[in-house]
C-alpha cells in the first residue's frame, strides 16, 4: 500500500469538502478525514523508518 498517497488524497478531500459544505453537514466526513490523514501518515512514516535500517 501506498500510504504517503493515501495521506495527500485524504489531505485534498479535507481541503475540498468545507467548498461544497453549505449548512455543515459534512462536519463527521472532516473528522474522519483528519483520522486517516493521522493514520495514514504515521503508516508512511513507520514503513520510511523500515527502509532506513
Amino acid at each position: 500500500m501506498n500510504y504517503k498517497l493515501l495521506t495527500y488524497i485524504a489531505f485534498v478531500l479535507l481541503i475540498i469538502i468545507p467548498y461544497f459544505d453549505k449548512k455543515d453537514q459534512y462536519f463527521v466526513l472532516q473528522i474522519i478525514c483528519l483520522l486517516l490523514i493521522g493514520i495514514f501518515g504515521y503508516l508512511a512514516m513507520k514503513k520510511e523508518k523500515g527502509k532506513e535500517r
